[in-house]
């Protein structure tokens, strides 16, 4: 499971594009599909059942106001048998405070969360796999812009259908504006 902003159908079919276009650089990989592209917040892995509603609990205490999400630059994790690509989220002071805000409350309730710092980005591909052709700076020069207004984070689950993964939201906390 996982806490994300998840995103509405025009940054996604912006995201989507983005995915078409690197694509003709790629030797080989797995993208991202449209119907699961997110921003995760808190990356909460396996969890059961019975400890949701303490999650839910925890996302209800979070206060932060309505804030725009903006993304830009590529970058790879590289790994052995191909690099993760994303895209970066631009520095933003509420996301972050949401995020410090969950994990410390989900820490006090006995989660255990991932010890490295917080680096707010959008998995397009995994397995990745490029062409040397492929010009970085050329190709992020030519992104588009690509923002959404955020007015609430959503509970997440993964689930493996048919081998196809799918992500479900299953809580959804609206913001509430600080008082």
């Amino acid at each position: 499971m996982f806490i994300a902003v998840k995103f509405d159908r025009r940054l996604r079919d912006s995201l989507q594009e983005t995915i078409f276009r690197i694509k003709p650089f790629t030797l080989k990989g797995k993208f991202t599909s449209w119907e699961n592209l997110h921003l995760t917040v808190v990356f909460l892995g396996d969890v059961r059942e019975e400890s949701v509603p303490a999650i839910k609990d925890v996302m209800d205490k979070v206060i932060f106001k309505p804030f725009q999400l903006k993304f830009s630059g590529i970058g790879f994790f590289r790994k052995p048998g191909g690099s993760i690509l994303w895209i970066g989220a631009e520095k933003n002071r509420i996301l972050q405070e949401i995020e410090n805000q969950l994990s410390w409350m989900l820490a006090e309730e006995g989660f255990v969360l991932e010890a490295r710092e917080y680096f707010p980005h959008l998995t397009l591909g995994r397995k990745i796999i490029m062409d040397k052709k492929f010009d970085k700076e050329r190709f992020e020069g030519s992104l588009p812009v690509m923002e959404q207004d955020v007015r609430s984070i959503s509970l997440m689950k993964s689930e493996s259908t048919e081998g196809k993964l799918l992500y479900t939201e299953i809580y959804s906390k609206n913001i509430e504006p600080y008082r």
